[in-house]
């Protein structure tokens, strides 16, 4: 209720002189119902690594403690279901709320210690790498994992031990959110402040990633973060229309008013870049690296409907698709 009324007397003029900046020039995307509602029987894997970068406030795997559930994986069974496809997955992990830089440096650094040290690298060098000196590997980001390896890309990469193939990017914010400028806007500069103090005496280092996601902020960032010739960018969003009750609701309500369709944090239209393959329907933020899906799917098998989404068959047929394009 409160975002809605917000909403109705409008968000202030820093807010509204952000959004200006946000015109991102994309084609019509396609929406994509059902491609991705089963498991196939088969699915290629690429030649190069896949490396699965999360996003904001992300993690590899939390250890709860709780004997129902010791374990809990940011990517929700992803990794394994591709490596059960022959594909060599690396999953890293960033600061969880730093600045894109301070994670891409992070990204950079372990991969370059995972590839060095890594048991298939001999293998993989001598089927794969005949007159190539430095490895490849396939990105695929999920949110503001898509910032950070667009940053490792034109800033890092030159000075890498290796070379990246392709970046394929889900839902990340390339053009900002229109959510973090709304709290931005409400908070103010003092409140701002305030609340990263609080968060850094809790343990929480270099919250400056939060405010990294305004469009103002990606703007700028988009000028000198530009795209690498020699990489193939891929991007997917996604949209849903959530119950007044979900808690993706009160973002869902200022973005769908001033961006349009999104997944409850990123709009469409900011999840566009490179070659956008498409818009995945009635999913959210979550269900793209198979959170709340997985209790959705489940909960479909028992009463008998056919699941709309397989985050697992999702990714599957990412791997397929860079097999096929030779990565």
């Amino acid at each position: 209720m409160l975002a809605s009324r917000q909403i109705r007397h409008g968000l202030g003029k820093n807010l509204l002189r952000q959004l200006h900046t946000f015109t991102p020039r994309c084609s019509e995307p396609r929406i994509i119902e059902n491609d991705f509602a089963t498991l196939r029987d088969k699915y290629s894997a690429p030649k190069w690594p896949v490396v699965l970068c999360h996003g904001l406030c992300g993690f590899t795997e939390i250890d709860t403690r709780l004997p129902v559930l010791p374990t809990y994986e940011y990517w929700g069974g992803i990794k394994e279901s591709l490596e059960g496809a022959g594909a060599t997955v690396i999953t890293t992990a960033v600061p969880p709320v730093s600045s894109i830089k301070e994670r891409a440096e992070t990204l950079a650094a372990s991969l370059t210690q995972i590839l060095h040290d890594a048991p298939w690298k001999k293998d993989t060098e001598k089927e794969n790498q005949q007159d190539e000196e430095e490895p490849m590997v396939n990105l695929i980001a999920h949110s503001m994992g898509g910032l950070d390896s667009r940053y490792l890309i034109h800033n890092l990469a030159k000075d890498l031990p290796f070379k990246v193939a392709s970046l394929t990017t889900i839902a990340t914010p390339h053009h900002g959110t229109s959510f973090a400028d709304w709290c931005f806007d409400e908070l103010g500069d003092k409140n701002v402040d305030r609340l990263y103090t609080i968060l850094e005496t809790l343990g929480v280092q270099n919250p400056d990633g939060f405010q990294q996601l305004t469009t103002s902020y990606l703007a700028e960032f988009n000028k000198t973060t530009q795209n690498d010739p020699d990489v193939a960018y891929y991007s997917y969003g996604a949209q849903y229309f959530p119950h007044w009750y979900n808690v993706f609701y009160p973002s869902w309500k200022i973005i769908d008013h001033y961006e349009g369709p999104s997944d409850g944090l990123v709009s469409v239209k900011s999840a566009q870049w490179g070659t956008y393959l498409g818009t995945i329907n009635n999913c959210d933020h979550l269900d793209l690296i198979n959170w709340t899906n997985r209790l959705r799917y489940h909960w479909y098998r028992l009463s008998g409907q056919r699941p709309n989404f397989n985050a697992l068959a999702f990714y599957l047929h990412i791997c397929n698709g860079l097999a096929k394009r030779g990565f």
